[in-house]
Formats: structure tokens, C-alpha cells, sequence
């Protein structure tokens, strides 16, 4: 399996053209103007590091650099004169301050200089790894190599020191990621030095790691870094869920790459306890506040639910790499229940605010220390309102330079087949089985579930267009065979177009009893979208409410969302004059729900998702 790259794809209107306008607009300036003005832009200006006036944190280095790789992404669907200056200057600036060594860090060229690849919590194969990233994207978009070259070189040093000298302090990475960013390396040039550091740092994970590594961190144990077991030995998602999935994203290249059944065999595992046991309604991963990330199975408090949006994004692309290994559609599953809710709820709806951390409930009163003491109110839990900064930039930029290579994520191919993974308005045109294959498809999803799509000289193959996981009836066109959760059509005309429908209608989704805070309780969704109660829009105590078991609801199209709001019968209890009473009342109440990610953009209010059954 492979994608069909972003190069030869376009996404042609609907749902998500409307946040690529919204990320090219409003995202990608709102994000710049935060690296200016926490002074992370102005520490490539070595001047005002000497001058004492900005002292680099030792990962800003890859807050700017996913900004560039987010930028070179809009450049790719959208020229923007202006847009690609700004990243030639930074990459100047990137270049300019470059060591003859080939090393390159904002804060450990000016400060503890003699600590370099001595610290391994610090960072800096990190912010390499995402540097790597960004100056591939570059390339590829605009064809210049400075910056390519720029970090081809660090990377050669890295390599001579970690592997061939073996000098440096440890063997692997504190915070993974490099791991992936050596892969994309490798792929671009051909040069198997890459691919080999990458595996090496993968195979040496946990080889030399001790709790004191951790106790910076309030004594947090191995696992926090996944350095508890060898890589090949680990097969359930443990610790910090960005670092995680950023190793688990490397080791599914090198597993693909190379055909080594063992690491194959980890990342299956891996996604298998993930997706089973440690996974929110949203695709939201990582229950722990303290650590960031996964807890133990069935471990997922609502309003307490750390869920990054890093951690978000980054399931999407470890899911995107086991699609690509494996031609099964429950990879394309969680990858469309992220993007449409536990990703998107990370940014507000005009583009120029963030989340963090994305909670599934919020009680004002219950969510705060004492409301009712004069030194005012202490959340106890993340507020959910959304930031335009935060001290840890990750989130913002990440979220950008997903939307910006949707692309990626609708088709993929194999010797067999033209697979359909994604429902967005778009077209693409590549060489494939020695001809060039061309396909289209339009559709108005999420609104419903109609789909159009039309492939011109497939004849002999086969198109394989996948059954949404939350759809219980469908029909299409043409007669195919499932397998795998994907609808094989065999094609034998130069043109074949085909016509799906995929009932879309409001659900109730229950949840698992050993979920033990939403045992009994069930949530709404309409196709891939999951569905939330605002107090803004219900009772003054949404938590008195109840859904009808019987469910019936009301379904109207809001241009504000650009979804589908709905309208549930339900009932309310009688409030009592006493906090207790041997009785109770109910009475019939309409509750509005709106799709999750839309949740916190009016004013700060009540918001669940999960709810009793009447």
C-alpha cells in the first residue's frame, strides 16, 4: 500500500476547503504572530541572544519549524509571495547561524555550549527531527534545497556521533520523533545512513535509561518516555501519548520499509490496545494530566481528559502509516473520527485560538477548587477556553500542518486496487499499473452520506471505496465484494463512476461498562461527527438532563458549524427544595447538541457529551 502523495491530489470544495481557506487566512498568521511576539522568532537572531534580550527555549527550534513545514504546505495549494519570503528568511536565518560542524541549536550554541548532545531530555534531536521535516516539505513544494542541505548536514553529524563514533552522552533521543523525520530523510535522497540512525535510535531505546532520567517530572517511572522495554518487546501504548505515537510513527516506516515482521508485529499491537482500550469517543488519546498521556485500559475521565491535540494529530498519522501496510479500513476509521472531532475541537472556528488539552466535560461549579472563596476561582481542571498561547507552542502549529496536507489522507493504492479512504471533494491524476490513472469525487460529507466517484482507465483493477464504521446500511451502484471493511468494485471499462450512499442519521453510541465514569450513559453522533450539550443552547443544568430511550430528534444544517446541529427529546429531573429526596420527577425537555468540536466558541458554559438513558 502507498498514499497517493499531495502532489498529485487537489481537494476541490466542501467541508475541509473551507478550513484550508480558514488555515491560509487566519491559522497560519495567528500562529506567526505568537513566535514574534514570545520571542521565539527572534532567537535565530543570534544579536539579540547576546544581548540578553531573548533567552531560546531548548524546543523552540521546532516551533519554528513546524510552522515552516505548515506554511510550505499552503504554498503547495495556495501561492503566497509574501508567505514563501517569510520562510526564506527564517531558513537565512537557520543557515547563517549553522555551525561548521553542521550542528545547529538556538540554545545550546549560546548557553551550556559544552553540555551538546549530553542531555537527553533536552530536546535536541527533537527540534532536529522536526527541522528535517520542514526542510523536506520545502523542497518538495518549492524545489530550493538551502535549508534541505541545511539539515543534511546536522544530520550527517549526528550520524558520525551517535553512530559511527558513538560519543555522545546516550544512545537514543529523550523525546522521540527524529525517528520518523530520519525515514522521510532517507526517502528523499536514497541515502540508506538515515534509514540506518533511524533504527538505530529505535533499537536502543531503553537500553541505557534509568528512573532518574524521569525524575524531573515528579518521579514518573520509565514508562512516561517508553523506555520501560525494547521497542520490540513493547506492545501496549504507555507514557507521554505524543512521544509515543511519534516512536510508534517511526517504527512503522522501518517497518514497512525493511518488511521486519517483529516491529510489524509491535505497531499492530500497538494500534490494537489503543483503539480497544485507551481511546475517547473523539479519537482523543492521553487520559493523564500528570504525565500527558495513556493511563490504564478503560481509563477515560471526561473532565479531566488531557487528550493534546498533539496527541490528536499524531494518531492520524501513525494510522495513516498502518493504512499503508495493511489494506484495512479501521485505520481509515479512526483517522476520520479524529480529524472531525478530537482534531478539529483544537482550533476555534475563526481560526485564531487554541487548545491544548480538550476536555469531554465541563461543570463550572464542580470544576473549580471553591467558587465560593474571596481569593477567587481555581480551576482544578483545563478551562475550555481557547488560547491564543500557550508557554508549550506544540499544538498550534501541528494543527496546521496537518490541515494543510489533507491531501494525503483520501486515496492510496496497491498492485490491486485504488482505495477511497477519505470523503472529500477532490481529484487526482498519477502514474499507476504503467498508465495514468485519474479519479474524481464529489460529495457534500458530512452533511450526508452521498457520494460520487468517477475513475477514468482502472480497467483490469479494482476500486475499493470503505464502509464508514458508523454506517449500518448503505447502498452502492456497482456490485463488489467486502473485505476488510472496504467495497472491492472490479473495473472493466476505461470509465467506471460509481454512487454511494451512506446512511447518515443521528445515533446513540454506548459506552463500555468498564468505561466506569460513563457506565449506563451514551453519546450522539451523526456519521463521523460526535455531538455535545452547551449550556448556552439548554437548561440552566444541562447534568439534570436525560436522553429518551426511544430517541427520536430533529436535524437541521448550520451554516456556522457547516454541519448538521440536532434537536433530541429527552426529560429533566424535578429539582427538590433539599439536596435529597425519596422521590423523583421527570419532565419532557428538548436538548440542542452541537458537534464537539464546535464547543467553547460563544462563552464559557456547561458542556458534556455522554448521558443517561431514560
Amino acid at each position: 500500500m502507498s498514499k497517493i502523495e499531495a502532489k498529485y491530489t487537489n481537494i476541490t470544495g466542501g467541508f475541509w476547503d473551507r478550513y484550508r481557506k480558514l488555515n491560509r487566512e487566519k491559522i497560519i498568521y495567528a500562529i506567526k504572530k505568537v513566535n514574534e511576539e514570545t520571542g521565539r522568532r527572534g532567537a535565530l537572531d543570534i544579536e539579540k541572544i547576546k544581548s540578553g534580550e531573548i533567552t531560546p527555549h531548548k524546543y523552540w527550534d521546532s516551533d519554528l519549524a513546524k510552522w515552516i513545514e505548515a506554511a510550505s504546505y499552503i504554498l503547495k495549494y495556495h501561492k503566497d509571495e509574501i508567505l514563501e519570503k517569510e520562510i526564506d528568511d527564517m531558513v537565512d536565518l537557520f543557515c547563517k547561524n549553522q555551525d561548521e560542524s553542521g550542528y545547529f541549536n538556538s540554545y545550546f550554541q549560546h548557553f551550556e555550549t559544552d553540555m551538546q548532545f549530553k542531555k537527553r531530555r533536552s530536546h535536541e534531536l527533537y527540534c532536529l527531527g522536526h527541522m528535517i521535516e520542514a526542510a523536506v516539505a520545502y523542497y518538495e513544494v518549492s524545489g530550493k534545497d538551502k535549508f534541505l542541505n541545511m539539515v543534511k548536514k546536522y544530520a550527517d553529524l549526528v550520524y558520525k556521533v551517535f553512530y559511527v563514533e558513538k560519543s555522545a552522552a546516550f544512545k537514543a533521543p529523550g523525546h522521540e520523533e527524529i525517528e520518523q523525520a530520519l525515514y522521510k530523510l532517507y526517502k528523499l535522497t536514497g541515502d540508506k545512513k538515515y534509514l540506518e540512525l533511524s533504527l538505530y535510535f529505535i533499537d536502543h531505546r531503553a537500553s541505557e535509561a534509568t528512573e532518574a532520567d524521569y525524575m524531573w517530572y515528579g518521579g514518573v517511572n520509565l514508562k512516561y518516555g517508553q523506555d520501560h522495554l525494547p521497542v520490540r518487546e513493547q506492545r501496549t501504548a504507555e507514557g507521554h501519548s505524543v512521544r509515543a505515537m511519534y516512536l510508534y510513527m517511526g517504527v512503522a516506516d522501518i517497518a514497512k520499509e525493511t518488511g521486519d515482521k517483529e516491529l510489524l508485529e509491535v505497531c499492530d499491537s500497538i494500534f490494537k490496545d489503543i483503539y480497544n482500550k485507551k481511546m475517547y469517543i473523539t479519537g482523543g488519546i492521553g487520559a493523564y494530566n500528570h504525565v500527558e498521556g495513556f493511563g490504564t485500559p478503560y481509563f477515560l475521565p471526561n473532565r479531566t481528559a488531557y487528550c493534546e491535540t498533539c496527541a490528536a494529530i499524531s494518531l492520524v498519522m501513525f494510522c495513516q502509516r498502518m493504512g499503508n501496510i495493511y489494506p484495512k479500513s479501521i485505520y481509515h476509521d479512526v483517522i476520520e473520527r479524529v480529524l472531525y472531532n478530537g482534531f478539529l475541537t483544537g482550533v476555534s472556528l475563526d481560526g485564531e485560538r487554541f487548545f491544548y488539552q480538550n476536555v469531554l466535560e465541563w461543570d463550572s461549579e464542580a470544576c473549580y477548587s471553591n467558587p465560593t472563596m474571596d481569593d477567587g476561582r481555581t480551576p482544578q481542571t483545563p478551562v475550555p477556553e481557547r488560547q491564543k498561547e500557550f508557554s508549550v507552542l506544540c499544538c498550534p502549529a501541528n494543527l496546521s500542518r496537518l490541515m494543510g496536507r489533507l491531501e494525503e489522507y483520501i486515496y492510496s493504492a496497491n498492485e490491486e486496487a485504488v482505495f477511497v479512504n477519505q470523503y472529500i471533494p477532490s481529484n487526482f491524476e498519477k502514474e499507476l499499473f504503467g498508465k495514468k490513472i485519474a479519479v474524481e469525487m464529489t460529495t457534500s460529507f458530512p452533511k450526508n452520506g452521498e457520494i460520487k466517484i468517477t475513475a477514468k482507465n482502472l480497467k483490469g483493477k479494482k476500486l475499493a471505496i470503505r464502509i464508514p464504521q458508523w454506517c449500518k446500511n448503505y447502498t452502492i451502484s456497482e456490485k463488489g465484494e467486502l473485505q476488510d471493511g472496504f467495497y472491492y468494485i472490479s473495473v472493466d471499462g476505461d470509465e467506471i463512476t460509481v454512487t454511494a450512499n451512506f446512511e447518515m442519521k443521528p445515533s446513540l453510541v454506548f459506552c463500555n461498562p468498564k468505561v466506569r465514569e460513563n457506565a449506563g450513559k451514551a453519546a450522539v453522533m451523526m456519521g463521523p461527527v460526535v455531538y455535545c450539550a452547551e449550556g448556552i443552547d439548554n437548561e440552566e443544568n444541562i447534568f439534570s438532563q436525560l436522553i429518551d430511550k426511544d430517541f427520536s430528534y430533529e436535524v437541521e444544517f448550520s451554516d456556522y458549524y457547516n454541519v448538521n446541529v440536532l434537536t433530541v427529546n429527552g426529560k429533566k429531573i424535578k429539582e427538590t427544595e433539599t439536596p435529597f429526596s425519596n422521590s423523583v420527577e421527570y419532565e419532557k425537555t428538548k436538548i440542542k447538541l452541537i458537534p464537539y468540536f464546535g464547543f467553547a466558541n460563544r462563552e464559557l458554559t456547561d458542556m458534556r457529551i455522554f448521558f443517561n438513558i431514560i
